[in-house]
């Protein structure tokens, strides 16, 4: 995990919580917008950056998948806080089961079966929970947080988040400019970033 980027005339140097050190001419930070400034970056990040970062988007929902016992073809499920699942979806059906899946704002501090069928009693309460599947990407410090939704004024600063910054430039799918929160606005942002490095090698 990334700790520090030091900037120089020539080159930047980035060290690692294991203690590796690392010399190249330039950096992509391919790492999530909420995480930017958990870095120490040297010179410092623009304001843009290191504002928006330590305010982190709203995205932080947690999205899982529950496999219960019986059918349940064709389920679409809403609910209004404080349920702990505010969607629920059937997945797929497997053998006698059928896989859900659920979005919550709720953040347990385990996803277990016995969490899941709490979760679950408000909306089918019949049902009969084997298994859960996910990861809160919210509460993960190498994420903190899920697909980017902005909140209000945040887009305003949208080009300066993907400026580069001296010999450090951004790829996320939090800052591309279609698509953002989805893969296909990581590929564009990493296309966007080795764009970049392209020109600053061959320039």
């Amino acid at each position: 995990m990334v700790n520090r980027i030091e900037q120089y005339t020539a080159h930047v140097e980035v060290f690692t919580h294991g203690g590796q050190r690392y010399t190249t001419p330039h950096v992509i930070v391919a790492t999530p917008l909420n995480t930017w400034h958990q870095i120490d970056f040297r010179p410092a990040l623009p304001p843009a950056k290191l504002r928006l970062s330590q305010a982190r988007h709203a995205g932080a929902g947690l999205k899982c998948f529950v496999q219960v016992r019986g059918h349940y073809p064709g389920l679409l499920a809403l609910a209004a806080a404080p349920d702990l699942f505010s969607l629920l979806t059937t997945g797929h059906l497997e053998g006698d089961t059928t896989w859900l899946i659920g979005f919550s704002a709720a953040r347990p501090q385990a996803l277990t079966p016995e969490w899941a069928q709490k979760a679950l009693a408000p909306l089918l309460p019949e049902a009969e929970v084997l298994a859960i599947v996910g990861h809160h990407w919210a509460v993960d410090p190498l994420a903190l947080g899920t697909w980017a939704n902005f909140k209000p004024g945040q887009v305003m600063h949208l080009e300066a988040l993907r400026a580069p910054a001296g010999r450090v430039s951004f790829a996320s799918a939090d800052i591309a400019t279609a698509w953002r929160g989805y893969i296909d606005g990581a590929i564009e942002s990493g296309l966007r970033a080795a764009a970049w490095l392209r020109s600053q090698t061959t320039g």
